[in-house]
């Protein structure tokens, strides 16, 4: 069996993360002997009933990955597994990283220079000004601009880069055939042709709550830093502001005047160490403070390296 179709059958088919999948191939020795095992054996190894009766029947269903393979690159789709050469490094580097990714339009190299502008759905036009400044800002940097295609201030980011002529990621919450929202599907479109539309999941998975917030931890992940341009006092860009933490990536706030919303919610991030932003995208004590924070995380390592 190829070794490349039964890992992707492990991920899409029966619903595994990645660290499941790392470890019953580590126990098994490849995902081929994965599929080749019993129920009652994957169940000694913690994996749940249904999922280890699934696994049981994906031997079987081979040759389906494999024409939806064809299918999907007929689409312009490309399916990256972490052992493919293009599977981005960052999000290797994760706690949690995602078990392969459906791709439309192109990761490269450089990709790693990135920012993650995030905020509500529910934009000022203030903030969706501020975003388009700051995503435009950085593609003439020669950064690209990551975000989650959300309408508001994800959606005016992606628009940023992209007017300023720079590339742009939008991770989805869903398959990779399924935009999400259906009124961004144009926007997808542009954006796979000039950078990409990425998705974790299986490609017809519809989004959900879960999807969508759990793919916050590949917007962080991808990029060095993330800005947070608005948001209330909860929301998805606390989240993703929780990865960035986690990740140790430095977050940035635009600070708005007042006592509204907008304000409330910078000022809480701003209180758990995010650093000001820019709103007219001055991004000089931005990219700043991004190296000042990797050197100090680079320092830390070299100092616990030194204590063994």
């Amino acid at each position: 069996m190829d070794e490349r179709i039964c890992y992707i059958a492990l991920c899409w088919g029966a619903g595994l993360g990645r660290r499941t999948v790392d470890r019953l191939i580590r126990h098994f020795g490849s995902a081929a002997q994965v599929l080749e095992s019993s129920p009652a054996v994957l169940r000694r190894l913690g994996v749940g009933h249904d999922r280890a009766r699934g696994i049981s029947r994906l031997a079987n269903r081979l040759r389906q990955v494999e024409e939806e393979l064809v299918l999907l690159a007929e689409e312009g789709i490309e399916v990256l597994c972490p052992f493919d050469e293009g599977f981005p490094v960052a999000l290797e580097r994760i706690p949690n990283p995602p078990p392969l990714l459906s791709v439309r339009g192109t990761l490269r190299a450089s990709d790693r220079q990135s920012i993650a502008i995030v905020g509500t759905r529910y934009a000022s036009e203030e903030g969706r000004e501020a975003a388009v400044m700051l995503a435009g800002a950085a593609a003439a940097n020669g950064w690209c601009v990551v975000s989650g295609l959300a309408l508001g201030i994800d959606t005016a980011a992606h628009e940023g880069a992209l007017s300023a002529g720079g590339r742009t990621i939008a991770i989805l919450g869903s398959g990779i055939r399924h935009v999400y929202p259906y009124q961004n599907e144009g926007l997808a479109d542009r954006i796979a042709e000039q950078g990409a539309v990425i998705s974790e999941r299986p490609p017809n998975a519809r989004p959900s709550v879960r999807r969508l917030t759990t793919r916050n931890r590949l917007q962080s992940g991808l990029a060095r830093a993330v800005i947070v341009v608005e948001t209330g006092a909860t929301g998805g860009s606390h989240i993703t502001a929780s990865h960035a933490h986690r990740q140790h990536k430095p977050v940035f706030a635009v600070q708005w005047p007042g006592s509204d919303r907008r304000a409330q919610g910078a000022a809480q991030l701003l209180a758990r160490g995010a650093y000001p932003a820019d709103a007219a995208g001055d991004l000089s004590a931005l990219l700043a403070a991004i190296d000042r924070v990797e050197e100090q995380r680079t320092s830390r390592s070299k100092e616990q390296l030194d204590l063994w």
